[in-house]
């Protein structure tokens, strides 16, 4: 099936695939590495689409983390729906890296890094 992008926002190539981040579907649309359309993830669920990450994690599967204006969903590398991740910032939020026990949070104002082991709550 032939699918059109309205307003991609971002890109992530993953174990043979590739998100694409597109605002105005409000959705995730996953390809394989030679570009042909295999699903969407949250369709016309994601409103305030911003960024697409990865967390690998050794001996556990990936997650995809999905950047909302004011919010972060995880989803499983298959595309199940995981968790949201509530942000305390009034800021829009713009992208967001988990990088081990931590996850790094930038907002249009602000760089934020949580600790995931201690519920969330910021470090310095």
């Amino acid at each position: 099936a032939e699918v059109t992008l309205v307003e991609p926002v971002d890109l992530l190539v993953h174990n043979d695939r590739v998100w694409v981040a597109d605002r105005s579907e409000s959705t995730i649309l996953v390809f394989d590495r030679f570009g042909k359309y295999l699903r969407s993830v949250g369709f016309g669920q994601l409103h305030g689409l911003r960024s697409i990450s990865v967390s690998p994690q050794p001996e556990r599967p990936s997650k995809i983390w999905v950047t909302l204006d004011h919010e972060v969903r995880v989803y499983s590398d298959s595309g199940r729906f995981e968790a949201i991740v509530a942000v305390e910032t009034e800021d829009r939020l713009v992208a967001v890296q988990p990088v081990g026990q931590h996850v790094y949070v930038l907002t249009e104002t602000q760089l934020i890094r949580y600790n995931r082991e201690k519920d969330q709550n910021p470090q310095d």
